[in-house]
């Protein structure tokens, strides 16, 4: 929080009031039994581990090629309610403040709206994710770049509601990607997103499975394997673990662990919380 303001003349009264405003907002959101628990599947986000798995809101496991956070919309699959949404994007942003360089460069969010439709747009949602992004983190809108790709034809006036929630978004800061898989992909890497930092859903490279990411956040978080797997187990139904083999390092050798090492985003003692998890989910 300091280092956001640390050329103003005021920098730690504003990185004062900016603490309190995150735990001001933090307990609005998770309420007085999970605000302060730590901000892990294994914490605070422990009861929304299977809205996670159904891909509608998570993390690429790759940067863009300046090394930014991609968070990824997937407007494909079914889509979680108002709060749902809240508590992923809250969890994720966390995820990528962790990362020192994304206060000052930012972070991606690339959304995928081939199944759009005019009834999709959620301004409650937008309205608190505003809040989120611009009150409660260390980190302003008009560092956050979205691209939005294959929106529907309604959406210009969706644009013009955005801007009511987020009213100091540059221009350029939402960018919209239409035409065929092709053209979107060559505007894409245009504002370095390339083939392989893109998803296949969208015509790109990049397989991405939620259960991967929720497998690795609680690897890093600390749960040990048993737990994770019977984890990951009990809340995909039908889904079976992936033995593929995944690559760790992408073709502009910049992997996610790099980017979120372990020891940026353990949190101290888990221990009370994975125990509480342990005994809801089985060992």
């Amino acid at each position: 929080f300091s280092g956001s303001v640390l050329f103003h003349p005021h920098f730690l009264k504003l990185a004062l009031n900016r603490l309190i405003r995150y735990w001001f907002h933090r307990y609005k959101t998770f309420g007085p039994d999970k605000y302060a628990l730590p901000m892990t599947l294994g914490g605070a986000m422990r009861d929304h581990i299977r809205t996670l798995l159904r891909g509608w809101l998570t993390m690429l496991p790759v940067c863009d090629e300046a090394s930014r956070p991609i968070i990824y919309i997937n407007k494909n699959v079914k889509m979680p309610t108002t709060d749902e949404k809240v508590y992923m994007l809250w969890y994720l942003v966390h995820l990528a403040m962790q990362n020192p360089a994304v206060q000052k460069g930012g972070c991606v969010v690339l959304a995928n709206s081939k199944a759009g439709k005019v009834g999709d747009f959620d301004p409650r949602f937008f309205s608190q994710a505003a809040v989120i992004i611009d009150k409660s983190f260390p980190l302003r809108c008009k560092v956050v770049n979205v691209h939005l790709c294959h929106v529907s034809a309604f959406f210009p006036v969706s644009v013009s509601a955005l801007k009511r929630y987020f009213p100091i978004f540059h221009r350029q800061s939402i960018r919209l990607h239409n035409g065929s898989d092709e053209r979107v992909l060559e505007t894409l890497a245009e504002h370095g997103l390339p083939k392989h930092c893109v998803p296949t859903d969208l015509g790109g490279t990049l397989r991405v499975m939620a259960t991967d990411f929720v497998r690795d956040r609680l690897t890093i978080e600390g749960g040990s394997s048993k737990w994770i797997e019977s984890i990951v187990r009990d809340l995909s139904p039908g889904q079976t673990k992936d033995t593929r083999p995944r690559p760790n390092v992408t073709d502009t050798g910049t992997t996610a662990a790099e980017n979120f090492p372990t020891s940026m985003v353990q949190e101290g003692n888990h221990a009370d919380a994975f125990n509480l998890a342990e005994a809801e989910y089985g060992s």
